[in-house]
């Protein structure tokens, strides 16, 4: 050896070898306390053997000088990489265990040392490590649930403290909500009365701490049966998500979902002993909110945005999730005693005074809820047990049997020349005092429910449209007086029309009242809903030419008119998305077709309207196979499966489509991933 240190191993030597002196050279450095020196030989060491033994031995050394130079991170590293080789090496669990108690993690290093003490029980310093680890993790328990508990009191105290500043009040109110999202932070306020506090905040009735303690709430009952049953704030927080308020309404259906989510699954806390025994019934309190949320539905101190929420966690927890499941109670249970209600919504007419508060999309969560409770029944006596309660419905609303006796009094009087005679004396007795104007709303609400429905589950609606008299009462409320009325007719005869029979019907008998209701109108809701339903009834023959509805160059006509409804920006949106409808059904004619794809400025309005509902008619104007400049002309009649002398070739190129913006739109209307 030289002054300097140990002779390095000559290059010659077997790698075994090396590594062997390698180690020897590290311990000479360790015991001259040149602790980087050691730790430079242990990991050249290591790059020169796979034998396992000294590979445990290496890198339990290079543990230890990692304790020495205080780098416990790497000291705990190279200990677990020996105890992974030989899980019963005791140094290396010995000096894992001091590093990780010095890197604050006192509960892993209890573990270690419990194992040495184990492999030698007589050894003092294990035992006594034991005894220190032991103490040290009380004493931090303890101090963890002083400070949380501090923290939970200082946070209610500036809450519920009038004085505190709006600074102050935000960071409590963010701290008590990312507190009750913790197990232990939840655990800490309902063990120190913080509920009793939080309902103190809900009858402070300031938005922003009634909105802090549903958020914390939430997070409280998430996963938590028991917290959740020991609350019973069920009715309570339905009043709350009543009000006109958006967010709250949110706020509070995500907390009684959190809610139902925690008494129909799993309880995430880990049960010991005896309390794995007890399994409690959650059925009468889950029956319980089902009830309130049904009574919402038809309460006029309900908002719009709280029947909203009211109907989305009908939706989403009533039905089955998986039909392979064979009950389907929860579903009976609403039917049974909430489908009259859902019914009552979905009749719903906002232009009468006794309207429910509604939002634009109510109506149609009801008719989603009808559809998803309809689809989870199992058998037909089930659904036709769901049907009569329908029929029931709307006959009770509509004085059917009434007009049809009028109407045959009248026919026998006179003699009648054509089926529209009979929907005009209808209208007539209608009209003109026979039914005072609260029978009339019922009537409006009786179709306005079938239309409804017929947003739902079209079959079930298609059978309520057989009733006798329904489709009657569609056609005579066309020539109401009441703009509501026309409204409502107008709607459900668009959806009624859907089946070529139905639309024949209307055809027949009423489409000389939507011309005159389109001419004569100044409301530009009815006009577009009026011009929409001629648009769908001309379309009604789909593709054949040979059941063409309307006289040759009539659907020309409509689609002109529907692309000029469609470009006039001073319409709102939602008005100008009807025209866009109307273009979807007259689009199955190519001539129309072709018209549209030439009308760039519609072409580019529809564009605009891409994040609505456009994409069928996206779909049947580009439903042309590509012509290319080369290309020859396209048998359009052949491609259409339409049939008569007018329609021989047409020349269209879908280019036309990525020129004006398509793939932008066609973006908003279905991303890719």
């Amino acid at each position: 050896t030289t002054a300097s240190g140990p002779a390095s191993p000559s290059l010659s030597l077997p790698c075994c070898s090396q590594a062997a002196q390698l180690k020897e050279e590290g311990n000479q450095h360790f015991q001259c306390q040149d602790y980087k020196a050691a730790t430079k030989s242990y990991s050249q060491a290591l790059k020169l053997t796979k034998d396992k033994s000294l590979l445990a031995t290496l890198y339990r050394n290079r543990a230890a000088c990692g304790l020495k130079m205080e780098s416990y991170v790497q000291a705990a590293s190279d200990a677990s990489r020996a105890i992974d080789i030989n899980s019963s090496d005791i140094k290396a669990l010995y000096r894992r265990c001091q590093a990780l108690e010095h890197l604050g993690k006192l509960d892993q290093a209890f573990k270690d040392v419990q194992r040495c003490a184990t492999l030698e029980p007589r050894n003092q310093n294990f035992q006594e490590t034991l005894r220190r680890l032991n103490t040290s993790i009380q004493e931090k328990v303890l101090r963890v649930q002083f400070s949380t508990d501090s923290r939970v009191q200082n946070m209610f105290e500036i809450l519920l403290d009038q004085n505190s500043d709006a600074d102050k009040l935000e960071k409590a109110a963010n701290n008590l909500i990312v507190l009750g999202r913790e197990d232990a932070g939840a655990e800490r306020i309902f063990q120190n009365n913080g509920v009793a506090l939080l309902l103190q905040l809900l009858d402070t009735k300031r938005p922003e701490l009634v909105l802090a303690a549903v958020r914390t709430l939430s997070g409280m009952c998430s996963g938590h049966r028991a917290r959740v049953r020991t609350l019973g704030l069920v009715y309570q927080i339905c009043g709350l998500m009543s009000v006109e308020n958006e967010e709250m309404a949110l706020a509070v259906c995500n907390l009684l979902q959190a809610i139902i989510d925690s008494l129909s699954g799993e309880d995430k806390r880990e049960h010991r002993g005896k309390e794995e025994a007890l399994v409690l019934d959650t059925k009468k309190d889950l029956k319980q909110i089902t009830s309130h949320l049904l009574d919402m539905l038809v309460s006029k101190k309900v908002s719009g945005q709280g029947r909203d929420q009211a109907l989305n966690l009908l939706n989403k927890n009533v039905p089955r999730k998986d039909l392979a499941i064979h009950d389907n109670s929860r579903t009976i249970y609403v039917v049974d005693n909430g489908l009259r209600k859902i019914l009552k919504v979905v009749g719903q007419v906002p232009d009468l005074p006794s309207c429910l508060p509604l939002t634009d999309n109510t109506r149609m969560l009801a008719s989603i809820l009808i559809n998803k409770l309809y689809d989870d029944l199992r058998c037909d006596p089930e659904r036709d047990h769901f049907r009569k309660i329908c029929e029931e419905y709307i006959t009770i609303r509509m004085r059917i049997q009434i007009v049809l006796n009028l109407a045959l009094t009248q026919i026998q009087s006179q003699v009648v020349d054509s089926a529209d005679l009979l929907f005009l004396t209808i209208l007539t007795l209608c009209f003109r005092g026979k039914f005072d104007p609260q029978d009339m709303d019922k009537n409006v609400n009786a179709i306005q429910t079938v239309s409804g429905i017929l947003q739902g589950p079209f079959d079930l609606g298609n059978q309520l449209l057989g009733m006798k008299g329904v489709m009657e009462m569609m056609v005579a409320l066309c020539g109401s007086e009441r703009e509501a009325d026309q409204l409502v007719a107008v709607e459900a005869l668009i959806h009624a029309s859907t089946k070529l029979s139905r639309a024949t019907f209307i055809i027949t008998n009423g489409v000389s009242l939507l011309k005159s209701i389109y001419k004569t109108t100044k409301n530009e809701k009815i006009k577009i809903r009026t011009l929409v339903g001629l648009c769908k009834l001309g379309s009604a023959g789909g593709t054949d030419y040979g059941l063409r509805q309307f006289a040759e160059g009539s659907t020309e006509k409509l689609a002109k008119q529907c692309r000029k409804w469609l470009c006039n920006a001073a319409i709102d949106t939602r008005t100008r998305r009807w025209a866009v409808e109307g273009l979807a059904y007259l689009t199955l004619d190519a001539d129309v077709k072709d018209d549209f794809v030439q009308d760039i400025p519609a072409l580019q309005a529809m564009f605009e309207l891409a994040k609505a509902s456009v994409a069928l008619t996206f779909n049947r104007i580009q439903d042309l196979p590509d012509s290319g400049p080369s290309s020859p002309p396209v048998n359009l009649a052949g491609h259409f499966s339409l049939s008569g002398p007018h329609l021989t070739w047409l020349k269209v190129n879908p280019r036309a489509f990525l020129a004006e913006g398509v793939l932008t739109g066609r973006w908003h209307v279905c991303p890719w991933p």
